[in-house]
């Protein structure tokens, strides 16, 4: 799939702050930098999301609804039934399994559904504790499969397996999709002796050369001194370096 855009907007930029006045600040610092902002757990939990949004259309941005569905497909409907009514796209995670996917499918009115695979802060090893035998690769492959045969736009997983995701996608005939990448750390993002929860990741142009349509990116942005600057960066990056797909 080519997708013919710049890397303004392709930055999706990760709001995971706890108070809305700073959600409000880094759009002002940012709408003139990228086109899209995620809204996670932290802003949600505290009835946040809709006056966020609402503020991101008002400077011209895109929002992403990042729920992380994982119920019964009543209650999966119920939910993206109000979540599409103002997100331009939300995330569902796949392991939900085939009958909540189309029931979101039903229900997300124009907004774009995105189904998450493993998240990137799982290892191999998380994956046997918890019962899982296959390599992560292949999860990824199956639940990627499962997700856009049940209506999901796009799915999200990690850079490490981007490869092979789409090597596997062109092997088989299987119709495209978009890739949306978290996981991504700039080669000059310095965590401080912080664990940040991330394990299988890339910089951005490892991602994008991997096959990343969107990146999405928090910590190297949000928690940078300058976060205008910081994100000015990786649009550079990726426009001087990282191939269209």
């Amino acid at each position: 799939m080519v997708i013919h855009k710049s890397g303004s907007d392709r930055l999706i930029v990760a709001l995971d702050v706890q108070d809305i006045s700073d959600a409000f600040k880094l759009i002002d610092i940012l709408y003139e930098k990228t086109s899209w902002i995620k809204i996670g757990y932290a802003l949600q939990k505290n009835e946040h999301a809709y006056a966020i949004t609402h503020y991101a259309h008002a400077a011209g941005m895109k929002v992403m609804s990042d729920d992380k569905l994982f119920d019964i497909p009543s209650t999966i409907q119920s939910a993206v039934n109000s979540i599409s009514r103002t997100a331009d796209s939300f995330t569902i995670h796949a392991l939900a399994g085939s009958a909540s996917i189309r029931a979101a499918a039903e229900s997300k009115r124009k907004s774009l559904m995105l189904a998450v695979t493993i998240l990137t802060s799982i290892q191999q090893s998380d994956m046997y504790d918890i019962g899982f035998v296959n390599e992560i690769s292949d999860i990824v492959i199956k639940l990627a499969q499962l997700a856009i045969k049940n209506g999901a736009d796009g799915i999200v997983c990690s850079p490490r397996e981007l490869t092979v995701l789409h090597q596997y996608t062109d092997k088989n005939g299987l119709p495209p999709f978009i890739t949306y990448v978290p996981g991504i750390r700039p080669a000059w993002h310095r965590r401080h002796g912080q664990d940040d929860g991330q394990k299988r990741t890339m910089t951005p142009t490892q991602a994008m050369r991997a096959g990343a349509h969107f990146l999405i990116v928090g910590r190297p942005i949000i928690q940078h001194r300058y976060p205008a600057e910081a994100a000015e960066r990786i649009i550079e990056e990726l426009n001087a370096d990282a191939p269209l797909f």
